[in-house]
């Protein structure tokens, strides 16, 4: 399975899921009452993902392999030209914005939570005892997202070093064309000027999978693996000006 294949079978599943859960509440409420169908939706969605954590984690990894995996670094490294089977963070990301669209989602199937927790409450002031009927349903929620959400976590941790080799292969990459051009008059002030905001874009990417995927978790190691990509552009930019104005300057001599 590809990577983009992958990210296009995601959403079917999830659609396909959502119904399952629309189904599995309309049929509780009739069967058990409305106070007990939010419970049970929570329950037939850990039962829905329980058994495929494992095969999903996989998916994932051949999608982009983990911090540490360094079979799939190797494999990523020898992945050039053509559809490859890895995505790299982008694909991660992908996934779990997919993902979280489909948990706001299947929390509305259970939206009846807030409504039961009000009912308590109003319930408790009348009976002088603490409103905790809705407690059990929201772990229940809770637990049912977290095993949802568990695949990611490898890269959540260490999303600094899931980027650095990705980002590192570009700013390679442009660092070759940037020195490429301080021997190479021809076309020079122009060539610079394509290269000089080139690494930005891919700056900017990479905050936004932060900001998506770490909402703020360990944020000094990424910026500073961002900050390195900017730093070291800047540096190879004015080693490249620096030779350029050199090698103009001694040609001007003759």
């Amino acid at each position: 399975t590809t990577a983009r294949q992958f990210m296009e079978f995601l959403p079917t599943f999830y659609e396909a899921v959502l119904e399952l859960l629309a189904k599995e509440r309309t049929q509780s409420k009739l069967v058990f009452g409305p106070e007990l169908s939010p419970s049970i939706v929570a329950r037939v969605l850990i039962e829905c993902f329980k058994p495929i954590v494992t095969s999903f984690e996989r998916r994932l990894a051949n999608v982009c392999p983990p911090p540490g995996d360094k079979k799939g670094l190797a494999m990523r490294s020898s992945s050039h030209g053509g559809e490859s089977s890895v995505g790299g963070t982008e694909a991660i990301a992908a996934t779990y914005e997919s993902t979280i669209q489909f948990l706001s989602l299947a929390y509305d199937q259970m939206e009846a939570w807030n409504e039961t927790k009000e009912g308590a409450k109003k319930d408790s002031k009348k009976k002088e005892s603490p409103a905790n009927e809705g407690e059990p349903l929201l772990q229940t929620i809770r637990a049912a997202f977290l095993l949802i959400a568990s695949p990611y976590l490898p890269y959540q941790r260490n999303l600094a070093e899931a980027e650095r080799h990705p980002l590192g292969e570009a700013a390679s990459m442009v660092a070759k064309d940037v020195r490429s051009v301080a021997v190479n008059f021809e076309d020079a002030a122009e060539r610079l000027g394509d290269l000089a905001p080139f690494m930005f874009p891919l700056a900017e990417a990479a905050i936004n999978r932060f900001e998506l995927l770490n909402s703020g978790y360990n944020a000094p190691a990424t910026l500073s693996s961002i900050d390195s990509l900017i730093s070291n552009h800047a540096a190879e930019l004015a080693i490249a000006m620096g030779t350029l104005s050199t090698n103009a300057s001694s040609g001007s001599e003759f």
